[in-house]
């Protein structure tokens, strides 16, 4: 049972690290093409389109509004501050495992808390980044057992 928690305990850490990563990522991701759509949208690049060719000023046009649509229906926003959610309630249930570790589990304890991040994990409609999640597992390898050692 010990391995399990143990396992359980770097899974969660790795979700935790994960989905802080993966908001900061898709806040940025969003910030940057509203930067692109409102530089676009501005008077210079209006004038500067006027100055092109017709044909590559439309398409450039037709770039800005394929874009302009794409931020509007990704919502990189709203996935950003729900990857912020699931981070601080993956926190929490890390908190929980690392609690079980230090305690007097039972296989009660381990299926109750297993069931609770299923739960979590249910709610969760932000599509894998699966480079981040590799590297936020790397990390956990090597950073976590050195905090249970210290402790």
């Amino acid at each position: 049972m010990t391995q399990q928690i143990w396992n359980e305990i770097l899974d969660s850490e790795r979700v935790v690290r994960y989905f802080q990563r993966r908001a900061d990522q898709l806040r940025w991701r969003g910030q940057i093409l509203t930067v692109l759509v409102i530089v676009a949208a501005s008077g210079a690049a209006t004038s500067l389109l006027a100055s092109l060719p017709e044909a590559l000023s439309a398409a450039i046009l037709f770039l800005v509004a394929c874009i302009s649509a794409w931020l509007h229906f990704a919502d990189y926003s709203g996935k950003a501050a729900a990857a912020k959610v699931f981070s601080i309630q993956y926190r929490a249930h890390a908190d929980e495992w690392a609690e079980l570790w230090y305690g007097e589990p039972t296989m009660a304890d381990v299926t109750a808390l297993r069931r609770k991040g299923q739960q979590i994990a249910v709610a969760c409609d932000i599509p894998i980044d699966h480079k981040l999640n590799e590297k936020c597992a790397a990390e956990v390898y090597q950073v976590v057992p050195e905090q249970f050692a210290a402790a």
